[in-house]
């Protein structure tokens, strides 16, 4: 299956209280490297989106990755999504967030692996006792309607449209995929 992962690491994360991306997590991890790191064990290559002048704060990325500025950034989630989506030249993109160092690995093989096996799909989106969480896997026949999105909207305002024939929604056992990083309590300890 031909897929890029874009993962959106544009944001400033104002209930954080600081650039929770820096945040170290009580492995020492950085929590943007430590998210990534779910998606390099995974063996997902792809795209990291961040904001207009923020690139050399991300260094050392692992091989197999490509970092792009987001100039519209500071217009939402939608803008930084769209960003990423220019970037994929493959048939699907993994859409993944900077702040979700909690997901399994195997958790993004098996949405990879039910993609490629289920014909006619259009999204896969994980779930977790009836959740719908992230990454989601996004068909790039999506990704005009997705380009019209605007401030904070991600994608599922665009799954919400697909036929149920279109969207495979994946139990899977991970509780990971609903637990983001908000604030700093949230930090907690990952475990990949």
């Amino acid at each position: 299956m031909n897929c890029e992962l874009v993962f959106l690491a544009a944001g400033q994360a104002v209930r954080f209280g600081s650039d929770k991306r820096f945040a170290r997590l009580a492995s020492g991890e950085l929590l943007w490297r430590a998210s990534l790191n779910v998606y390099v064990s995974a063996g997902v290559s792809g795209h990291i989106i961040v904001g207009k002048g923020e690139s050399d704060q991300f260094i050392q990325l692992p091989a197999g990755y490509n970092l792009h500025e987001c100039a519209e950034a500071h217009k939402g989630m939608s803008a930084s999504l769209n960003c990423g989506l220019q970037q994929v030249g493959a048939e699907f993109a993994l859409v993944a967030l900077a702040d979700m160092p909690f997901l399994r690995s195997s958790t993004i093989s098996s949405l990879l692996s039910a993609a490629g096996t289920s014909s006619g799909i259009k999204a896969i989106q994980p779930y977790y006792k009836q959740t719908a969480g992230h990454p989601k896997l996004l068909h790039r026949n999506l990704f005009a309607d997705i380009a019209a999105l605007r401030g904070d909207q991600g994608g599922s305002s665009v799954l919400r449209t697909l036929a149920a024939r279109e969207l495979l929604s994946l139990d899977v056992d991970d509780a990971g995929v609903l637990r983001d990083v908000d604030v700093p309590a949230d930090m907690g300890s990952a475990t990949h």
